[in-house]
């Protein structure tokens, strides 16, 4: 095995990861068999979890399915929050609906069952890059208005914005309260937010000379931890 290679797959610190990637210039067929063998194995969870979230070291052929089993992983919740990271590294965009649909799927599935950082993660993806895939998700993610992280409560938002359009969100919100899908709590927080964007009326009438979504044009940013802050529960505790 190359040893940039050997070096990236036991790497622990996520900045030192980052330049042991860089040190990487050539996959050969025989790193190529390795990195597979080390994911058919799914034993080394350091290095599984450094290949997912470096997935463009992962085979062509392989990599989607390998980020797959990460999303769905039960036993290891680092192997979830490593894929969701490289998943936001792929352009998924070019894939076949089906693939796109059980990525998608499955990273609101997780970010539902999650309280913690592998769901504000999740939800960054959800709020950069849900709008590429139409609406058809709207009612998938509206729940996460009542998500417990606020992180992902704004996130989803941000969501939903562009994919239902400024002008429609109140009423969109407002039937997912009637159909039970959001509570009036979830909804009064996504109001508290709404009505801080300058330039959009309280009857949803969007003065353009003077809009400003502001920081619902963006989303909120978490620290990434290691393995071993991750294991220990040792989190630091701030946004990026």
């Amino acid at each position: 095995m190359n040893v940039n290679l050997k070096n990236f797959l036991e790497t622990r610190d996520l900045d030192d990861l980052l330049e042991a990637k860089h040190n990487i210039s050539v996959i050969s067929q025989n790193d190529q068999a390795a990195i597979i063998k080390i994911l058919q194995e799914w034993k080394d969870i350091q290095a599984v979890a450094n290949l997912l979230m470096y997935p463009d070291l992962i085979p062509e052929n392989e990599r989607i399915d390998y980020i797959l089993a990460g999303l769905r992983e039960t036993s290891f919740p680092y192997l979830v929050l490593a894929s969701v990271v490289g998943l936001g590294q792929l352009n998924i965009e070019v894939l076949s609906t089906q693939i796109i649909t059980q990525l998608i799927e499955q990273l609101i599935k997780v970010t539902k069952s999650d309280y913690g950082v592998i769901a504000e993660r999740a939800s960054v993806f959800l709020a950069e890059r849900l709008w590429h895939f139409g609406d058809i998700y709207t009612s998938q993610i509206i729940e996460l208005l009542d998500h417990p992280s606020k992180v992902v409560q704004h996130n989803t938002l941000v969501a939903l914005i562009p994919l239902v359009g400024l002008e429609n969100i109140r009423r969109i919100i407002g039937n997912a309260v009637q159909q039970g899908l959001v509570s009036t709590a979830g909804q009064l927080a996504a109001e508290q937010k709404l009505s801080k964007i300058v330039g959009f009326s309280k009857d949803s009438v969007i003065n353009n000379s003077q809009f400003d979504v502001d920081l619902l044009g963006i989303p909120l940013l978490i620290y990434i931890p290691n393995l071993d802050q991750m294991s220990s529960g040792n989190i630091p505790e701030f946004s990026d």
